[in-house]
């Protein structure tokens, strides 16, 4: 089995880890499998819901959760409109795709 990216989650109000898919261009949403608390900073491998056929993340991925909650940080990416993400998912990459394809999730 080859070595999954390590890509950076955040728990939301519902204890689910949302991760970042700058491939997709949009949050990523997980149920964690272990019941109670998720362990902050333990890497937890996590199939992705990628629908980007460019995306590395379609084998998976290894989620790090940040101590800093979703709702702190949701709010600094721009997640793709519906007609853009039809157009990721048929590897339709125009330039503005491509552009919020760049976003870096802001950690201040």
């Amino acid at each position: 089995m080859h070595e999954v990216p390590t890509v950076q989650g955040f728990l939301d109000e519902e204890g689910r880890v949302r991760v970042w898919c700058r491939w997709c261009v949009e949050w990523h949403r997980h149920t964690v499998a272990d019941p109670g608390p998720h362990p902050l900073g333990r890497g937890v491998r996590i199939m992705g819901h990628c629908h980007a056929k460019d995306s590395p993340y379609l084998d998976g991925y290894r989620v790090l959760t940040s101590a800093r909650p979703w709702r702190a940080v949701r709010g600094s990416v721009r997640e793709a409109s519906r007609a853009q993400a039809r157009a990721i998912e048929r590897s339709l990459i125009t330039p503005r795709i491509a552009e919020l394809r760049t976003q870096i999730v802001s950690m201040q």
